[in-house]
């Protein structure tokens, strides 16, 4: 008798957006590593990709970074966007990357450290056809060690992802 087999129907299905400085760059290249396959090559906005796996680095203040407020803008400009998303039923993943200097300038700020992430992917799912894969987390990438923080959410989105693909019988 033969087992069931996952089937990574989402195999080169997510996109892997970096919204930040240069400087975390490689913080989503070690995220794009952890997807594996799922993760594809290529621009959101060319993406046919059904989940978006995004990591919006956040100011001290927890408000969304430059770039991550201009892919909003560049969102609401979109005429397909919404539509498309909802056609497919696209998901969205966020890690809020958070720059505190010390533990108690972290804790001094609580949740609202990273209140813009949480804004955009409350956004993207309530105005722009999106449902949530995962709420929004927070990665204290001054720190806490990328083991720590960013790898174990990568392994929650690979294990998000694989409970949606279908199982070959």
């Amino acid at each position: 008798r033969r087992r069931p087999r996952r089937v990574h129907a989402m195999s080169s299905s997510c996109c892997v957006v970096h919204l930040g400085e240069p400087s975390t760059e490689p913080i989503a290249g070690l995220v794009r590593e952890r997807l594996g396959s799922r993760a594809s090559a290529g621009e959101w906005e060319t993406s046919k990709a059904a989940a978006l796996i995004l990591l919006v680095e956040c100011d001290p203040d927890g408000t969304a970074c430059d770039v991550a407020r201009k892919f909003l803008k560049d969102v609401k400009r979109s005429d397909c966007f919404a539509n498309y998303s909802t056609s497919i039923k696209r998901r969205v993943a966020t890690l809020a990357l958070c720059k505190s200097t010390c533990a108690n300038s972290a804790a001094m700020l609580g949740a609202d450290k990273f209140s813009g992430a949480k804004k955009l992917q409350a956004t993207l799912t309530d105005r722009h056809g999106c449902t949530a894969l995962k709420p929004v987390t927070c990665a204290e990438i001054e720190i806490e060690e990328v083991t720590e923080s960013v790898l174990p959410w990568a392994d929650s989105v690979v294990a998000a992802l694989d409970a949606l693909a279908p199982v070959e019988t």
